[in-house]
């Protein structure tokens, strides 16, 4: 249940906060439109990055909320890292200020990627914290949900 209710609400926090105005003259419809179109995003990176990462530390991590936001974080910004880093335009700039120069960021275009990789990496921390909450409700504490039995031996009777 965590990997559908925390992106879409990851979705919904950054379409809160940024929508895209396509137009719509009522907020709510630009958030409701933005949400949808920002979750194309979220549920594929979730589903890339999460799943894996999740399946990875399962057994290895205690699970609480701290662990559970930054992986959070981790899941979110990861992917926009990577971008970044690796594509990079010939030219770019943010008002009068060149960010990029000749395939180089700047100090400023550093300073820009690093702004949106960090709000991104916020919004993951967010949706971790959700993830975690998810996976608590119900009637087993979170950490005899993700525990690994060794072969052979069954879990005990609640």
């Amino acid at each position: 249940m965590g990997f559908v209710i925390a992106p879409g609400t990851a979705a919904f926090l950054f379409s809160s906060i940024s929508p895209f105005y396509a137009g719509l003259p009522n907020i709510g419809d630009r958030i409701a439109r933005t949400t949808v179109a920002v979750s194309w995003v979220v549920y594929p990176i979730a589903v890339i990055v999460g799943i894996p990462l999740y399946q990875f530390l399962k057994g290895r991590v205690r699970p609480s909320a701290l662990n559970f936001a930054v992986a959070g974080a981790a899941v979110a910004a990861l992917p926009w890292l990577v971008l970044g880093l690796i594509a990079t335009p010939d030219e770019a700039s943010t008002g009068d200020v060149v960010t990029i120069h000749n395939h180089l960021r700047t100090f400023a275009g550093w300073l820009e990627f690093l702004q949106f990789v960090g709000g991104i990496a916020i919004l993951g921390v967010f949706a971790g914290i959700i993830f975690w909450a998810c996976i608590s409700v119900g009637g087993k504490a979170p950490r005899d949900q993700l525990r690994v039995d060794p072969p052979g031996r069954s879990p005990p009777a609640s």
